[in-house]
């Protein structure tokens, strides 16, 4: 779904209920293609869904109940998706950020930047685990009696790890 190209077609918004439910609709001419975004926000439960079909045969009915959107809209609800859905982790941490970002958007029509996802939690993890590689290379030169040339290669390799810290550590 990355790759695919959503301009030039018909684009679709269910106006029932702005509050906790919306459904969008793409008919792709160019590619016959049928994109549904949904995303609900109840009570006791959060969906967000996309699907893809190769078929125009609910084109008729949606052009009669649904509200015709903008393409620039319904791109930015579908960028917005995409980022959530590739985030595994922020299903739960971002849903309501997600939701108001959708709702705001399609409400008021202005753009959004999109979710704000964390990206200090992967400095920190891949900080965490040079470390860690750093510290077994140090128990090792220190615990095991290696020919000369390995523990050269152990050491360049802790000078290598120092680096990429002090790398990750300036660019924070």
């Amino acid at each position: 779904m990355d790759n695919l190209e959503t301009s030039g077609g018909e684009y679709y918004i269910n106006t029932e209920d702005y509050a906790k439910y919306y459904e969008l609709e793409a008919f792709l001419e160019a590619s016959h293609i049928n994109i549904t975004l949904r995303i609900n926000h109840g009570a006791d439960m959060f969906d967000c869904r996309m699907s893809i079909s190769h078929s125009f045969s609910y084109r008729p009915g949606i052009r009669r109940k649904y509200v015709q959107l903008p393409e620039a809209t319904f791109r930015q609800v579908f960028n917005l998706m995409l980022e959530y859905c590739h985030e595994r982790d922020a299903y739960v941490q971002f849903q309501d950020t997600l939701f108001a970002q959708v709702q705001a958007l399609i409400c008021s029509g202005k753009s959004i930047g999109g979710l704000v996802i964390d990206a200090n939690k992967y400095f920190d993890k891949s900080k965490a685990e040079m470390v860690e590689r750093r510290k077994n290379i140090g128990r090792r030169l220190v615990s095991v009696d290696e020919p000369p040339q390995k523990r050269r290669e152990l050491r360049a390799e802790m000078k290598g790890i120092d680096f990429c810290i002090s790398v990750l550590d300036a660019n924070r």
